[in-house]
């Protein structure tokens, strides 16, 4: 998987896709990580998620 940070200089749209037509990618918002890790209650949703264990059956 390839990880692609959108910035500024962010890729055009045309090259993101033909990344994705070779790979995965996974688009990283720097303005996004940034407010989502200061955000103490999304925190604690992950905290409590992290938490979790077993497995749930699709039935």
């Amino acid at each position: 998987m390839k990880t692609v940070k959108l910035d500024k200089k962010s890729p055009p749209v045309d090259e993101l896709l033909a990344f994705a037509r070779r790979e995965a990618i996974l688009l990283v918002f720097d303005q996004e990580v940034s407010k989502l890790g200061s955000n103490t209650k999304f925190m604690s949703f992950l905290e409590e998620r992290s938490r979790e264990q077993g497995v749930i059956s699709i039935e």
